[in-house]
């Protein structure tokens, strides 16, 4: 008798182990999964996740999320209007951010490069067409000043 009740304890205990593990395989297999292909995205994309692309142009990921949610549907006007000013307000944030950063007005160039790649990658994450370079107003030459 006692021999099978050890036997019982056994057999539930590797069954429970076994189903654990199992449990613990599968989301650790998602979990790699996943990983991989944000980093697949973030490469394509300068390097930048799509939550530092967010924080670098100040722009509302839940904005962002509903504007991708909004252009995959196209269904209401007044919501593709509402996209279309969150996308104008990004763009507004880009270029100014962009020119401020530029070297003729003293900026740097290596915040100047952050702010093209966050934009780009937002750009890309809504399928929207490349990026062109803003064009940045160059300071005269003091030669062309003294004529």
């Amino acid at each position: 008798m006692a021999h099978r009740l050890i036997y019982q304890v056994v057999v539930t205990g590797t069954q429970v182990f076994a189903k654990a593990f199992t449990q613990a395989y599968k989301q650790a297999a998602t979990a790699q999964a996943a990983s991989k292909t944000s980093k697949s995205a973030a490469s394509k994309f300068g390097g930048l996740q799509l939550d530092e692309a967010c924080k670098i142009l100040d722009v509302d990921e839940t904005a962002l999320d509903k504007v991708v949610a909004e252009l995959n549907k196209k269904h209401k006007l007044e919501d593709i209007a509402e996209s279309e000013s969150v996308l104008a307000q990004i763009d507004k944030k880009f270029t100014h951010l962009y020119t401020v950063n530029s070297e003729h007005k003293s900026g740097s160039f290596y915040l100047q490069s952050k702010v093209y790649r966050a934009m780009e990658r937002i750009r890309g994450e809504l399928e929207l067409d490349p990026l062109p370079k803003p064009e940045i107003e160059e300071p005269k030459k003091k030669e062309e000043e003294k004529k």
